[in-house]
């Protein structure tokens, strides 16, 4: 719902999960039960093994991803020391002590200007006006910051506006890059898909349209279930993509 209103929504999966592997230690009872449901966690990983998987991947960081998790809190609010001890061993965050009670704005300030800074000035405004309110006890950010290049490199010379087609229909021309590489790809009735490597990383890029005339959600609810997965097989395509 905020991201709805916040004009082209982006959102990280990675950095709400983190996030909520953030609370979890913290939480109790329905609370605790609604974190681990979330986070699709097995038994086995809903209490302090959960923190420690979340570890696991802030340890993957290295000079192409960086992992910034933080804990703001209202100055003199006493956290449970079992809760914070947890959080700093295992993701490294220190608890921020920021005054929301008596200058709200100055308090989302201090993180936004924080979060701009280990984002390389690409997220500058991460908590909006209103966002805090003298009312705010703790607030729990997650940034990521990665930068790769793509094992098969586009081209410059082959960007061009092309035409793409919005949901509602419409067409528009947007730049679009071509280049005929061998992918994993994957082909549905209601959707196509493709993985796009890295360079120097092992992670990808997956992209999910709708076929000409079938709405998005089909792509959407395939991504979510992971349909697409099992279906990827390797390659040569011609491959055109929105810069």
């Amino acid at each position: 719902a905020q991201l709805a209103h916040r004009g082209k929504p982006t959102c990280s999966p990675g950095s709400i999960a983190m996030a909520l592997y953030m609370l979890l230690p913290g939480a109790r009872g329905k609370t605790h039960t609604q974190l681990a449901d979330a986070l699709e966690l097995p038994p086995e990983l809903r209490r302090r093994a959960g923190i420690r998987r979340a570890a696991g991947l802030i340890g993957q960081r290295n000079q192409l991803l960086t992992v910034h998790n933080d804990l703001w809190v209202q100055h003199k609010t006493q956290l449970e020391t079992d809760y914070t001890d947890l959080l700093r061993k295992h993701l490294g965050v220190q608890p921020r002590a920021l005054d929301f009670a008596n200058d709200a704005n100055a308090a989302r300030k201090v993180i936004n200007t924080y979060i701009a800074k280990a984002t390389n000035q690409r997220i500058v405004d991460l908590l909006p006006a209103n966002a805090i309110t003298p009312d705010t006890r703790a607030v729990l950010t997650n940034a990521l910051w990665f930068r790769d290049a793509w094992r098969e490199p586009f081209y410059a010379s082959h960007t061009k506006d092309r035409p793409f087609t919005r949901t509602d229909g419409s067409k528009v021309a947007v730049p679009t890059m071509r280049n005929l590489m061998t992918v994993d790809c994957a082909t549905h009735d209601d959707w196509i898909c493709v993985m796009l490597p890295f360079a120097k990383s092992c992670m990808r890029l997956e992209v999910l349209a709708p076929r000409d005339g079938k709405p998005l959600v089909a792509a959407e609810t395939a991504m979510l279930a992971g349909h697409h997965l099992s279906k990827c097989r390797r390659e040569r395509i011609d491959l055109l993509l929105p810069r």
